[in-house]
């Protein structure tokens, strides 16, 4: 019976987390006086907002604290190897004059043991209280995530730095190619210019004999002869 609850629990999380966004207590028990002879077991919504939840009876058989609902961990603890049998006969054997007047009791909040006179009222004030829990659990929902996330996001910062500095050091040899390129860029650009300038500091008065080309054999014997002929003036 224990597991076949605690499985049905985990199927009722399931559709909480679904539809609402968040887990609340499920409570697991016996009424002390049941309404039907045959053994069953109670599965209640911590909220108690449900639309059978509608009168005296039900609030007060189902309250955790006042008494008429005995959970499921404090019955198996009856069946304790440790304790003995007229333990269990006398925890077993519920006495209509103990748990009966509980059914009749002022209505108790089944959160908070404040009093409520009329069952409209705790179920406005059951609603409040569930919409404030609601509130607060899909906070810490949210900060529980970004806690999560928050190594993750600092991981990944740190592993772009190192994959930026391993680029920037991986190949020395490229980036002194590149520092070459740029300075062949620079001569390629000056060069011409001071061949230029070079060329055109050059004029005649420069010029020297030994600068001049050999005559061809032709043109020194033209040059011979003029040198020997006579002046006429």
């Amino acid at each position: 019976m224990q597991r076949d609850a605690q499985e049905a629990v985990r199927l009722i999380e399931e559709d909480m987390r679904r539809t609402q966004g968040f887990v609340w207590e499920v409570l697991m028990g016996f009424h002390a006086l049941p309404s039907v002879e045959h053994l069953h077991l109670h599965l209640v919504s911590g909220e108690f907002l449900g639309e059978y939840f509608k009168n005296k009876k039900h609030n007060n058989s189902f309250h955790p604290r006042m008494g008429f609902f005995l959970p499921l961990a404090e019955v198996l603890g009856w069946l304790d190897a440790d304790v003995g049998p007229s333990w269990f006969a006398t925890k077993a054997k519920m006495e209509s004059k103990a748990y009966a007047p509980i059914l009749k009791a002022d209505m108790l909040c089944p959160h908070c043991d404040a009093v409520y006179k009329t069952m409209p009222k705790l179920k406005l004030h059951l609603a409040d209280v569930f919409a404030e829990m609601k509130k607060r659990k899909i906070a810490q929902r949210a900060r529980e995530k970004k806690l999560a996330d928050a190594p993750k996001a600092t991981k990944d910062t740190q592993l772009g730095d190192k994959d930026a500095t391993s680029s920037s050091q991986a190949d020395p040899t490229a980036a002194s190619q590149e520092g070459d390129n740029v300075e062949k860029t620079l001569d390629n650009v000056t060069r011409p210019k001071r061949k230029h300038e070079e060329l055109a500091g050059e004029g005649p008065e420069d010029l020297k004999d030994h600068d001049l080309p050999e005559p061809t054999p032709a043109k020194r014997q033209l040059l011979e002869g003029e040198a020997s002929r006579p002046n006429s003036s």
